[in-house]
């Protein structure tokens, strides 16, 4: 679940809760809360250029948020032994 604000200040805030659910039984075995906040711009700002501003800050927002669930969620549940990178490889 994701929600999308824009604040008095104008700054947009992005947050997301996500979950892991294990679909044998329904548990949960992951749940997590993350938000991500821009910097304040003017209206005028945001909107100069076809709102390109929005569209960058928008994807860096995607970016980061993405990276934090992936740490928090390998943190919490890391690979079997078995799907991990071999030395000199890499997970993209």
């Amino acid at each position: 679940m994701w929600r999308l604000e824009f604040t008095p200040d104008h700054a947009f805030v992005l947050t997301v809760r996500t979950r892991l659910i294990q679909t044998a039984d329904d548990q949960e075995l992951f749940a997590g809360a993350y938000a991500f906040r821009t910097e304040a711009r003017t209206i005028s700002e945001w909107t100069a250029d076809g709102g390109e501003q929005v569209a960058a800050a928008l994807t860096n927002a995607y970016e980061v948020l993405a990276a934090r669930i992936v740490d928090s969620l390998f943190q919490s549940h890391p690979l079997p032994h078995s799907l991990r990178p071999q030395e000199g490889l890499y997970l993209m």
